[in-house]
């Protein structure tokens, strides 16, 4: 949807809510368009929330250095919490194709952070022993700092356009 509406956007076709996407693919697909879409939608929204379910659980079983218990009550709450959040866009009533612009303008950020924090540790040879990453490597992580870094500031500038626009 993000893709999308930032790419019709451009040609004069802006998407501000999901009926006008279904409506934009039933020339292509006809009256499968809201089937397609539904399972698409489903489909997108399954793959991402169990990850994000599971992400703190596993996080805090490695850190504490023990398996995951999924039956566990700490898991149970973890992953409830996880689910109930992507709840929010909905239950709120705002618009979804924001809310996916905004989750992927900010999901930048992370990548960003946890790239410098990957080579800061592979770079110390008292953490990785002899598995501390060479020359290539750090050009490596360098280029991907430098990139995220402006993907950020062009997702940033383009939301601030984009804001300034409806406001």
């Amino acid at each position: 949807m993000a893709c999308a509406a930032g790419t019709l956007y451009v040609v004069s076709q802006p998407v501000e809510s999901v009926i006008q996407m279904v409506k934009l693919l039933e020339p292509l697909a006809g009256s499968f368009a809201v089937s397609i879409f539904v399972t698409g939608i489903i489909g997108a929204g399954m793959s991402s929330v169990i990850p994000i379910a599971m992400l703190a659980p596993v996080l805090i079983g490695d850190y504490r250095g023990r398996r995951v218990d999924f039956k566990s009550p700490l898991f149970r709450i973890l992953a409830g919490t996880a689910v109930l959040f992507g709840l929010i866009v909905p239950y709120s009533g705002a618009n979804p194709v924001w809310a996916m612009i905004l989750s992927q303008v900010f999901q930048i950020f992370p990548v960003t952070l946890v790239a410098v924090a990957i080579m800061y540790l592979l770079n110390r040879k008292h953490i990785v022993g002899e598995y501390k990453a060479g020359w290539l490597l750090n050009i490596g992580f360098i280029g991907t700092i430098v990139f995220s870094l402006l993907i950020a500031y062009a997702s940033v500038h383009g939301l601030n356009q984009l804001i300034a626009q409806y406001f």
